[in-house]
């Protein structure tokens, strides 16, 4: 089968777009799965974190699934919402579009550029929830808010939140990539504890209005970003101090930088505006076929939007990670 693809990445973290229609596809599940590991192999010509699939949606502009480098199913995700949402505004004419989930359904609009010549989009989310259950995660108190578990680490308390897809967070004076991983890896190996694994999230206070989030992301391991990560992190960083709440949050990461504004409280509703960049690489068509692929066109640059995020993800690394 011919496939045409966008590469694109939010945050840095990077996706294929397959529009199901546009390329007239009939896939199984095992085949949106085989094609996730298959294309985003990072070894290969093409590799990336996951693909999202645009299918049609009954009461929405567009229906996307996300399948991750591994092949699994993941419920939702911030930074690839964010140019599904561009793709489909793109393809409309619109500057506004709903997109379905396997959970939910989120408002997209295109906004105000987070930097020059950066395509930025918003989303409003409100799909925050800290029932262990949610996650699903074995915990016997009605939340798990900045406690220690023994059975991830001894150095780290946690938090547990779901964006209808799992997050665990902790908040440290220093991230270290290696103590991250590990948490991560037991966190996605002890089913005991959580049955379906969970992402998990470091974050580091940075200044009154910014943080720092790494992330290790169930299903691909450690990436430069995670959106919904981002948007967990706020959420506990709030909690943790109210000073972060009801204004423009920096959330910074490897990849780049997006915006939060958290509003509300445990006893009522959370809702955070997000809004960051959907940035899109180069586009091509393969030629896929029993797990292997061939480039049949050259892989045609947005060569424009890659030298303004650069010059963006520079300033940013100057300002806050240098």
């Amino acid at each position: 089968m011919n496939i045409k693809l966008i590469k694109g990445h939010g945050s840095g973290n990077e996706f294929y777009i397959i529009d199901e229609a546009l390329n007239k596809l009939s896939l199984t599940e095992e085949d949106r799965g085989k094609i996730a590991i298959c294309l985003c192999d990072k070894l290969s010509p093409l590799g990336a974190d996951g693909i999202l699939y645009v299918l049609e949606g009954k009461e929405a502009d567009g229906r996307m699934r996300i399948f991750n480098s591994d092949g699994s199913e993941a419920e939702m995700c911030g930074n690839g919402l964010r140019l599904i949402g561009r793709y489909l505004m793109e393809k409309l004419g619109k500057d506004e579009v709903n997109i379905a989930t396997m959970k939910a359904l989120y408002q997209v609009k295109k906004v105000e550029d987070i930097g020059k010549g950066i395509y930025t989009v918003e989303v409003p989310v409100d799909t925050i929830t800290f029932e262990p259950s949610a996650l699903p995660l074995n915990y016997p108190e009605e939340t798990m808010l900045f406690k220690m578990v023994p059975q991830l680490s001894e150095k780290y308390s946690f938090s547990a939140v779901s964006i209808t897809n799992p997050h665990l967070v902790a908040i440290t004076e220093e991230i270290r990539d290696s103590d991250l991983t590990e948490v991560g890896v037991e966190a996605n190996f002890n089913k005991e504890l959580l049955p379906k694994g969970t992402n998990v999230n470091f974050v580091k206070l940075l200044s009154e209005d910014s943080i720092f989030v790494r992330t290790y992301e169930r299903g691909v391991g450690l990436t430069p970003s995670c959106g919904t990560g981002m948007i967990a992190s706020s959420v506990i960083t709030s909690l943790y101090n109210s000073e972060y709440k009801n204004k423009k949050l920096k959330v910074v990461n490897q990849g780049g930088m997006i915006n939060c504004i958290v509003r509300g409280n445990l006893e009522d509703k959370f809702l955070v505006n997000f809004s960051g960049n959907a940035t899109y690489i180069y586009s091509t068509t393969i030629t896929y076929d029993s797990g292997a692929f061939e480039l049949i066109e050259p892989k045609n640059s947005y060569f424009e939007e890659g030298e303004a995020y650069e010059a963006f993800l520079q300033e940013i690394r100057r300002e806050y990670i240098s």
